[in-house]
């Protein structure tokens, strides 16, 4: 990908993605927004792009946000560093049990962030299946920090481990998907306070996102 400061990508064709993000809207707004443009720098794109994403994120929430104002921001990004931005409609995710929860976070092909992380809940901690080689997703950091906030002891624990420790779950223990485009996702097996608790905590700042009423 090139690394020229001053690239910036206008040809909306792009080659077979080589990074794809997909941050879910919420009111025709993007919430957590500096915490996704974290991440998305560090991919490890040029100064340019990421220059581009941060300034046509509005641009492109007022232009296609009112037809989805509930959906889905796409950016894709080629191996030449050529870049789309676009707004695809919000499907929600099925119920999937723990395991296969599991399954689709350690398909994800990004080498650098975890857009989806799996976290169970054991005996008052919670444990992220992620070996911390990579940097967290957005969601991802805000249950992180909503964790520490709320004085929950957090351990990572590496992917070679992660089966382990969803065939180990028992009675009390929990299991959610935590996901940009999806955010809090309880396994259907294993949910209960704590998932509920993450998820309400995110419902409710995700649903303090404004529209930015700037002229455009």
């Amino acid at each position: 990908m090139p690394n020229s400061d001053s690239f910036i990508p206008e040809d909306l064709f792009v080659g077979e993605p080589t990074i794809e993000v997909r941050w879910r809207l919420q009111n025709g707004a993007l919430p957590l927004k500096n915490r996704h443009l974290r991440a998305f720098t560090a991919r490890g794109v040029s100064n340019g792009l990421d220059s581009w994403a941060r300034q046509h994120i509005e641009w492109t929430l007022g232009e296609g946000a009112v037809q989805e104002p509930d959906g889905v921001l796409v950016i894709d990004v080629d191996s030449q560093g050529r870049a789309v931005m676009s707004i695809a409609p919000f499907e929600p995710l099925p119920r999937l049990s723990a395991e296969l929860l599991l399954n689709r976070s350690s398909d994800e092909p990004d080498q650098a962030v975890e857009s989806e992380v799996v976290w169970l809940a054991h005996q008052g901690s919670l444990i992220a299946l992620t070996d911390g080689g990579k940097q967290l997703s957005g969601v991802n950091s805000l249950v992180f920090d909503l964790a520490e906030t709320l004085h929950i002891g957090v351990t990572l624990a590496g992917h070679e481990h992660a089966a382990r420790d969803v065939a180990q779950l028992g009675d009390g223990d929990e299991c959610f998907l935590a996901s940009d485009e999806y955010g809090i996702v309880p396994a259907s097996d294993f949910a209960g306070a704590q998932c509920e608790r993450f998820d309400a905590y995110y419902r409710k700042l995700i649903g303090l996102a404004k529209p930015d009423r700037r002229d455009r």
